[in-house]
């Protein structure tokens, strides 16, 4: 990275603007009540099913939650380190979105056996990352082919997922 890129990739993190800063809270804040409902409401019920919605929220509130401590990766084991975990708990929103629609009868073993693959490979891949570039530096090849089979994916369980949800409230009365 060249003095300039690392200059401007600094001066762009900070570039905060109130708009910005408080959409962000906004965020977390319904994230953390979507939380404590789910946590209530695992309590009461104990399914399967608000589990696994716990654990997609739980999951999403922790990375906007930390997405407001600003690390950027410069190759040192411990922001690679924070970096990568931050990722990893991003990359099982999907397999968690899809394991709430299989604990509803919405989507079958194949599936779930689908998304586990693809989540595995994603972060498998992600362990052969050294370094995330900045924004404006070139990437890898490793870099784009884990790019690619991250979008491949997040679209394959969220289709799953979305499909089989759908199929499932087809027969159901509307409000």
């Amino acid at each position: 990275m060249t003095l300039a890129t690392a200059a401007a990739a600094a001066e762009n993190a900070q570039e905060q603007t109130p708009l910005l800063i408080g959409s962000q809270v906004f965020n977390f804040v319904v994230l953390l009540t979507a939380v404590v409902v789910l946590v209530r409401g695992a309590r009461e019920r104990r399914t399967s099913a608000s589990r696994w919605a716990l654990a997609m929220f739980g999951s999403l509130a922790l990375i906007v939650g930390l997405g407001f401590f600003q690390v950027t990766d410069d190759g040192s084991a411990l922001r690679h380190g924070y970096v990568l975990v931050l990722i990893s708990i991003l990359l099982l929103v999907p397999y968690f979105l899809l394991r709430f629609a299989h604990s509803l009868g919405a989507v079958g073993k194949r599936s779930v056996r689908t998304g586990e693959l693809l989540t595995a490979l994603q972060l498998g891949w992600m362990v052969l990352v050294d370094r995330f570039p900045a924004p404006g530096e070139p990437q890898s090849t490793t870099v784009k082919t884990w790019v690619a089979l991250i979008l491949v994916g997040w679209s394959a369980q969220t289709l799953l997922t979305a499909r089989g949800l759908w199929t499932l409230g087809k027969n159901q009365p509307s409000v």
